[in-house]
């Protein structure tokens, strides 16, 4: 997590071998001590990562987790949303 121009953000960068695969998302307080929340997302594709904002729009594209027991339905979920092609 960092600032830029006075916002919060978060760099979502896979090891290449896991790009392909649905990802967990768990953003940090402003501190870095503590968990923010937790997100399940479509897969980063992308070499670069991703740069995600407080209310990014991809972040909604995924599940929010409100508790770790949730997550293999998060998972369920987004890999539908992901095969139907609902995630662009």
């Amino acid at each position: 997590m960092f600032g830029y121009k006075g916002a919060l953000r978060w760099l979502v960068k896979p090891v290449r071998a896991e790009r392909r695969h649905i990802a967990l998302v768990a953003r940090l307080n402003d501190g870095n001590n503590a968990l923010k929340d937790l997100f399940v997302i479509p897969p980063v594709d992308n070499p670069n990562g991703l740069l995600i904002s407080e209310n990014d729009v991809r972040l909604q594209r995924g599940f929010r987790l409100g508790d770790l027991a949730d997550f293999f339905k998060a998972v369920q979920t987004v890999a539908r949303s992901v095969q139907t092609g609902q995630t662009d």
